[in-house]
């Protein structure tokens, strides 16, 4: 895991039900879509976050803490 994969999972601790929209992730870590994209998509294949559309806004990504990601916040 790369430490920037450890921080988006630490930054998603701070929201109710450890979720937020893949915007605050790029404006927080200033990081380009396309990188935070791709960031994701590596962190959901490991089974860490879960990304979902977003209920009022089907552009916009929805990223959510998994249970096995959690367990990273615990070592």
């Amino acid at each position: 895991m790369t430490g920037t994969q450890m921080s988006i999972i630490d930054f998603l601790t701070h929201f109710p039900g450890n979720s937020c929209d893949q915007h605050q992730i790029e404006n927080e870590f200033g990081i380009k879509r396309s990188t935070t994209t791709v960031l994701l998509q590596r962190m959901a294949k490991k089974n860490l976050i879960e990304c979902y559309p977003s209920p009022e806004d089907r552009r916009q990504k929805i990223v959510t803490l998994t249970a096995e990601g959690q367990n990273y916040l615990q070592m």
